[in-house]
């Protein structure tokens, strides 16, 4: 099961960021929460980060994401 937790602040607020930190170098979108959740079941993450209408994980330096 997935368990998505409320973050106040995330390391890098952009994509640009994450690839200036050389954090990931490729970003997925989903359509949908519902979609991401179903993903992230499907890899075996157990959280996804919630930040305002922001959902994300991370997986070998690719980051997935959805907004509400």
């Amino acid at each position: 099961m997935v368990e998505v937790v409320e973050a106040k602040d995330m390391v890098g607020h952009s994509k640009g960021d994450f690839r200036n930190k050389t954090l990931a170098n490729m970003w997925i979108r989903y359509g949908s929460v519902a979609e991401l959740i179903r993903a992230a079941e499907a890899m075996g993450i157990d959280v996804i980060i919630k930040r305002g209408k922001d959902y994300v994980f991370a997986l070998a330096g690719t980051i997935y994401y959805a907004k509400e």
